[in-house]
């Protein structure tokens, strides 16, 4: 009686406590302390471990150090690892279940019973005087084996999407690492411009900002016609303008590189300058076809469409499955510690066959939709496919026209700077003025910076060209290897494909970098 009481009271304050503390909770704002020390730990995360910026940074290692450092490349490989995880965790649904378990039992006093008889002329009086056949405190343990047939086929069905879902990322982080390849070259080409470009440019500011102050000196005298003063003024002003014009153009794009290579904001470094008197441009012979030919083959996006017909191929397995009957086995050992009992230790084996009659109706239904989802990654693929196709023709045409406007941009560029140059003698002799002189030499500068961006447009869209076959420069390990020996392996890696591109031979391209699992 006593025990009973005890319990009760327990029970009463376990349930006035829970009902209390359901009860206590507010609204708890995070403090202005705890905000700022979280941004202050993710300043330090999101730039620590990088090796430091040393010398002039080139293309390749500026690609090697978006590859490696870059957050969104991170994300990526968090997620593939995840898929990965979620892989190996599924392994083991198709092992059988074990399930082992324990137990202890008191009684304040024993389990006894009695009985009376159902039949005969006793019926209805005690039959037996009351007895027990159990302890009053008891131990048991047991472990059983139980394994699902039917769990055994859909888990088999399923581990396989899942290492087809693998697949699927390592196909994301492929296009990632391949649209961050491409950022960092139109990018870097962009930098590369402004590194020779910026001061030149502020120079020339000064020279029209110095005649500019000139002038209005010499119009409080009133040495020359009001008029011509303000024209004057006016196109130093017009100069001036274009000049800054050109600045806020080249300026961001070494913000927009070092944000690529995940520099702290506000890291100072400077970028290769290629001699773009004797830069290359790019060439593509391949034919038309062969380019198409390699963008199916090797585009991330219908990779992606393929292992994602796979999954859904085996949709229609687990739909056939769901169609069996539920076969149950299990084997368990099995010990009591009751006195009473004939064998304390014994082994149990069961089986069991069930089927569920509405899954069993509905299932033509299921395979219906599984049927339907694979015709649907068919069309979705082959409608993907062609997307792919116009992208390498309007790539190939982009790049012809930038190609065009990049020879055209070169020799307009030639004769400005002549021009300037000659301008700038006549100037010395006396015979131009000084307006005409830096009217010169900004149009000289306009042709020469729209001579770096139109480059810079052709090594894009000879990037892109490369983006929409579906190139891939990475080697297999990245985190390994350090900046300089990952920016040489990309160097090669891009030549062996340049190389094979331009080799106009069907069926020449090279195996795909990537190693899958």
């Amino acid at each position: 009686m006593v025990r009973k009481r005890l319990l009760f009271w327990l029970l009463t304050i376990v349930f006035g406590f829970s009902c209390f503390s359901g009860c206590s909770f507010k609204p708890d704002p995070l403090s202005l302390d705890q905000i700022s020390e979280r941004a202050d730990n993710d300043l330090e995360q999101m730039f620590a471990d990088q090796e430091p910026v040393s010398g002039d940074v080139s293309l390749y290692e500026a690609m090697a150090r978006a590859i490696k450092y870059n957050l969104d490349y991170r994300l990526q490989l968090m997620e593939k690892a995840m898929s990965g995880k979620v892989l190996n965790s599924n392994k083991f649904d198709l092992l059988p279940q074990v399930v082992a378990g324990a137990g202890y039992t008191n009684r304040d006093d024993y389990n006894g019973a009695s009985s009376f008889a159902l039949e005969g002329p006793t019926r209805g009086q005690e039959s037996l005087v009351t007895s027990t056949s159990q302890e009053k405190e008891i131990t048991t343990a047991n472990i059983t084996v139980m394994w699902n047939v039917l769990d055994f086929g859909i888990g088999y069905f399923r581990a396989k999407q899942n290492a087809d879902n693998v697949m699927v990322s390592e196909e994301i982080r492929r296009k990632v690492i391949q649209n961050i390849i491409q950022d960092v070259r139109y990018a870097y080409w962009r930098a590369a411009g402004i590194e020779g470009l910026l001061e030149d440019i502020d120079s020339l500011m000064r020279q029209a900002q110095f005649a500019l102050d000139q002038s209005r000196r010499s119009s409080g005298q009133n040495l020359e016609p009001r008029l011509e003063t303000l024209t004057y003024q006016r196109e130093l002003l017009n100069n001036i303008r274009i000049l800054w014009g050109l600045a806020h153009v080249l300026v961001p794009a070494k913000t927009e590189l070092a944000t690529l290579m995940n520099l702290k904001p506000g890291t100072d470094f400077s970028v290769l300058l290629p001699d773009t008197e004797t830069a290359e441009i790019p060439e593509f012979n391949a034919s038309i076809d062969d380019l198409n030919k390699m963008a199916l083959i090797y585009r991330p996006e219908l990779r992606e469409e393929d292992y994602k017909a796979r999954i859904s191929e085996n949709e229609i397995n687990k739909a056939y499955l769901s169609l069996f009957p539920i076969l149950n086995f299990q084997f368990g050992y099995n010990t009591d510690s009751n006195s009473f009992l004939y064998k304390n230790d014994w082994y149990t084996f069961g089986a069991q066959a069930s089927l569920d009659l509405i899954n069993l109706a509905s299932g033509s239904s299921r395979l219906d939709v599984a049927r339907t989802r694979v015709e649907l990654d068919e069309l979705r693929r082959q409608a993907l496919a062609i997307g792919v196709l116009a992208q390498v023709n309007i790539s190939m045409q982009r790049f012809d026209l930038a190609t065009e406007e990049y020879l055209i941009t070169s020799q307009l560029e030639e004769v400005d700077s002549e021009l300037s140059e000659q301008m700038a003698t006549e100037k010395t002799a006396g015979r131009v003025s000084t307006l005409a002189m830096i009217q010169s030499k900004t149009e000289a500068m306009v042709s020469r910076v729209r001579r770096q961006i139109a480059y810079a447009e052709l090594q894009n869209a000879a990037g892109m060209l490369y983006n929409t076959l579906g190139i891939d420069l990475l080697p297999d390990e990245v985190e390994a290897i350090d900046i300089d020996t990952l920016a040489g392996e990309l160097e090669k890696s891009f030549v062996l494909w340049n190389n094979k591109v331009n080799a106009n031979k069907p069926g020449g391209f090279p195996e795909s970098n990537y190693s899958g699992l």
